[in-house]
């Protein structure tokens, strides 16, 4: 089942994918940069699940906003 998303802010620059990287010391994986260059700030339309290999379920609210002042 595909998950539909509704993205609240759309990413302002590129480079801040790049700043934060630096501030965190490490590069994020160029899946995760792909998906927030298309869907920044972003929650799902619908109550989204997930379940762990240990069987925890946790729902997915929504996705970290790149820009400044957000």
């Amino acid at each position: 089942m595909a998950v539909c998303w509704d993205c609240i802010e759309k990413l302002e620059d590129e480079a801040l994918l790049g700043e934060f990287e630096q501030l965190i010391g490490w590069k994020l994986p160029e899946s995760y940069k792909e998906f927030v260059k298309q869907n920044n700030s972003c929650k799902p339309y619908e109550p989204t699940f997930f379940e762990t290999v240990d069987g925890e379920r946790f729902e997915l609210c929504n996705f970290y906003d790149f820009n400044k002042g957000s």
